[in-house]
């Protein structure tokens, strides 16, 4: 229970951390294309035209993921059976998560 007598389980708090956690990954996706994990593994998420995510784009991606992970990762171990190295968020956001190449060293 909070100070205000609501429950930390209640609808309106679920509301709140899914708009949160979609707020950061939406905004992440669809300036750069990456998060900052994203960044480090050198991973970014692109749309057909090789450029960031729409917000549309982003909230499918999103909303897909869910399940996606629920069901222990079968939807991202899914890109070794496609045949375009596809995730289900991938598949359905027409979107393409690409490796990165090294950056040189300097």
């Amino acid at each position: 229970m909070t100070g205000h007598g609501h429950s930390l389980g209640s609808p309106p708090f679920y509301a709140v951390l899914f708009i949160t956690i979609y707020g950061f990954f939406g905004l992440c996706w669809t300036r750069s294309g990456q998060t900052l994990g994203m960044q480090a593994w050198r991973v970014c998420v692109l749309n057909k035209y090789h450029q960031p995510i729409s917000p549309r784009q982003s909230l499918i991606r999103f909303i897909v993921a869910i399940p996606s992970l629920c069901l222990f990762g079968l939807g991202v171990f899914w890109m070794w059976f496609d045949k375009d190295h596809r995730s289900w968020q991938d598949k359905a956001s027409s979107s393409v998560t690409v490796l990165l190449p090294e950056s040189p060293k300097q």
